[in-house]
C-alpha cells in the first residue's frame, strides 16, 4: 500500500468502511497504518491485515 491509496476496512467495528492510507506508522512486527475515513474523516490506526484495497 502507498499513500494515498484507496482501501477498506475488512475487520473490526468499521469493517465495510472506505478510506485512504494517510500514514505508515511501522513496519514491523506487521505493517500499520493511520486511515482517514471517507464519510467522516475520522482518522484510525489499523494494521496491514485488516486492509484491502478498494474495487
Amino acid at each position: 500500500m502507498t499513500l494515498k491509496s484507496k482501501i477498506v476496512i475488512k475487520s473490526r467495528e468499521h469493517a465495510g468502511t472506505e478510506g485512504r492510507v494517510v500514514a505508515l506508522l511501522a513496519i514491523e512486527p506487521t505493517p500499520l497504518y493511520v486511515i482517514e475515513l471517507a464519510l467522516s474523516g475520522l482518522s484510525l490506526t489499523v494494521p496491514q491485515s485488516d486492509l484491502k484495497p478498494a474495487a
